[in-house]
């Protein structure tokens, strides 16, 4: 027969540890495991693009649109996965003469992300390829013209485990594209980004 004094320790130890298991069961590692693994981003970010046409530059503000991305990967371990990242962005607005205007980015990287300590959060980044396209009005024609060149894109995020191999989290990510003829364009995004390995 357990003793009043020794239940009442044992009940006492129980309440102290229980918070503490709940915030182990929290912080659990939402890191994937060593195998393939993809994902889903949606959110919104804000571009600029200044670009050249007839040999006049043209100078933009940043403006938001939305974002859509995809990535395909293989965890090497708790902590780092290599991998293929791509990133859309459109904006469409009416321009300071009045004209219906559209701003489209498309980016893809080869990205490693790292977590720390096999944890939730994450940091990746890498190199690729981008392209920024641009299409307006003008009278009754539509003008279109596109650059492409090299990027650099950099990402962090943090993610939850929520079910089987279903994690949750949001990511930001800043993209640069060196375009040629004077034209720049970069990006910045907040998406939720939902991944799964099989």
């Amino acid at each position: 027969m357990i003793r009043p004094r020794f239940s009442a320790l044992l009940g006492t130890l129980v309440l102290l540890t229980a918070p503490t298991r709940a915030a182990r069961a929290v912080e659990a590692p939402a890191a994937p495991s060593a195998g393939p693994l993809c994902g889903i981003s949606v959110g919104v970010g804000g571009g600029v693009l200044d670009y050249v046409f007839w040999d006049t530059p043209f100078a933009s503000e940043r403006g938001a649109g939305g974002a859509l991305g995809l990535h395909v990967a293989r965890a090497l371990d708790r902590e780092f996965a290599l991998g293929l990242r791509g990133l859309a962005w459109t904006r469409s607005f009416e321009n300071v003469y009045g004209d219906d205007e559209t701003w489209t980015f498309s980016l893809g990287a080869i990205v490693l992300t790292w977590r720390p300590a096999g944890r939730g959060f994450f940091v990746r980044g890498g190199p690729g390829w981008g392209r920024a396209e641009l299409e307006f009005d003008y009278g009754d024609a539509k003008v279109v013209g596109a650059e492409s060149g090299p990027l650099a894109l950099l990402g962090c995020g943090w993610t939850w485990r929520i079910a089987g191999g279903l994690a949750l989290g949001p990511t930001l990510e800043i993209g640069a594209i060196r375009l040629a003829e004077a034209w720049r364009a970069d990006l910045g995004t907040l998406s939720l980004e939902l991944s799964w390995q099989p």
